[in-house]
């Protein structure tokens, strides 16, 4: 008899667990709605759903990085960098969203700025084509056209399939006077096509 009123008790204890949660949205179920909305193109909801997942957990990475990649998306690249910038705090040693701060800061003509963030993304990751080929654009900018030659290099050696890299050799070189590395460039941009 003590048995099945046990087992009753813990079924009506579960039963009241599940009835207490259920409705319930968690922070995990607003990013995911969010990346749901974000793969939709419904930016505007998609932030919505990023600010619900951070108000119920502000701890919560990938609600950060996604919503600074939204805000991004639209084109708010200050939104986006203090976005990141949260994301960054919370998970310091990922490089992806030091390449993402690094890539808003570039599109706001940060270019020294955006540097900085490509290179604590390489210092994480050494292997990351992308902070390579962020910092070379940015050096290219700033007419540090050795610089940013070294840079696309590095990307190439990781991913010598990198259209854009290959892309930046060629301006580099071109900048450089050495046209015939920048044509031969311009021609792997054209075969990766």
């Amino acid at each position: 008899m003590m048995t099945r009123s046990k087992s009753a008790i813990a079924i009506i204890a579960m039963m009241a667990l599940c009835m207490s949660s259920f409705g319930q949205t968690t922070a995990e179920d607003w990013l995911n709605k969010g990346v749901l909305l974000s793969n939709q193109g419904n930016y505007s909801e998609a932030i919505n759903a990023y600010d619900r997942a951070i108000e119920n957990d502000p701890n919560l990475t990938l609600a950060w990085a996604y919503k600074g990649k939204v805000l991004y998306a639209i084109g708010y690249y200050e939104g986006a960098i203090k976005a990141y910038d949260n994301a960054i705090q919370l998970d310091p040693k990922n490089a992806t969203f030091w390449v993402d701060k690094g890539l808003a800061l570039y599109d706001l003509g940060k270019d020294n700025e955006a540097i900085k963030a490509y290179d604590k993304a390489i210092k994480i990751d050494l292997r990351s084509a992308k902070a390579w080929e962020g910092k070379g654009w940015a050096l290219y900018r700033l007419r540090n056209y050795s610089g940013a030659l070294r840079a696309f290099d590095s990307a190439i050696k990781i991913d010598p399939k990198f259209q854009m890299a290959w892309t930046g050799r060629s301006f580099a070189y071109e900048k450089l006077g050495r046209y015939m590395d920048a044509e031969a460039a311009s021609r792997k941009v054209l075969e990766l096509g």
